[in-house]
């Protein structure tokens, strides 16, 4: 069953990944144009830097649960290696219990915003696209994110006490 699971969080995140990685050759694509048709005919795509900044607002948050998922994020070992193994169970898993607290606020509050969007019906100004669906993302990012937090804590804790 928690392997299952596992797979299905995996495959999500990874999944998502992938679609990032593919809206992110889009978003080059449309700069690449925009900025030839500035400067070549002087007639830029009107909207591509709205476009833009959603595209880079969604890239960040699904960056953030890929980077957690796959262990890459940046990490302070100087200091942290020098502890016993005991001592680096408790500081990473009370470091995981903050990022847990942090990424369960994204989801929340930005599920609370997005309906609050939703309702007044508010968009971009230039190309008139719709905000709310953004905000979602992003809490399904944060969602996400604290699915994988909840992994490595239950990790950190099965290690901890088998030590």
């Amino acid at each position: 069953m928690a392997r299952s699971i596992l797979k299905i969080i995996g495959f999500v995140i990874k999944g998502s990944a992938y679609i990032g990685v593919a809206v992110l050759i889009l978003m080059m694509l449309i700069t690449v144009a925009d900025v030839f048709l500035r400067y070549v005919f002087n007639s830029p795509i009107v909207g591509a830097y709205e476009i833009s900044e959603f595209v880079l607002l969604v890239l960040c948050f699904i960056g953030i649960a890929y980077c957690a998922w796959e262990d890459r994020h940046v990490k302070m070992n100087l200091l942290f290696s020098r502890l016993s193994e005991r001592g680096q169970a408790g500081i990473e898993i009370g470091g995981l219990l903050i990022g847990l607290a942090l990424s369960i606020s994204i989801f929340y509050f930005y599920i609370q915003e997005g309906l609050l969007i939703q309702q007044s019906g508010k968009s971009t100004d230039i190309l008139g696209i719709p905000e709310y669906p953004f905000y979602f993302i992003v809490s399904f990012c944060g969602l996400m994110l604290s699915l994988v937090t909840i992994v490595f804590i239950i990790n950190s804790v099965c290690r901890l006490v088998k030590r």
